[in-house]
């Protein structure tokens, strides 16, 4: 898939879905459309597009409410908040003797 061609697949695009599993208020829960997503082959370009437009970094950046690639804001905070480690980690010199 090239682009924004995996919004065309994605679940919560299709005919006939409730929005309201996506965004889900207090005192629901989000366990339909999660599992709805991680059975999507759309699921990993979606997350990638959330997660590019909610990082730190973005200049544009826009937090994102309700389930995008399967997971929720927290999660995907949690998911940023460890590729920045890792990232920072991959980027800091190993000393050598």
């Amino acid at each position: 898939m090239t682009s924004h061609d995996w919004e065309l697949s994605a679940a919560c695009r299709r005919p006939g879905a409730d929005p309201d599993a996506w965004y889900p208020t207090t005192g629901q829960t989000a366990d339909v459309a999660k599992k709805i997503c991680w059975a999507r082959p759309s699921r990993v370009a979606c997350l990638e597009a959330a997660m590019a437009e909610e990082h730190p970094a973005n200049p544009q950046r826009v937090r994102r409410w309700g389930i995008r690639g399967g997971l929720d804001p927290a999660e995907r905070a949690e998911k940023q908040r460890r590729r920045t480690i890792a990232a920072d980690r991959a980027a800091t010199p190993t000393p050598t003797n």
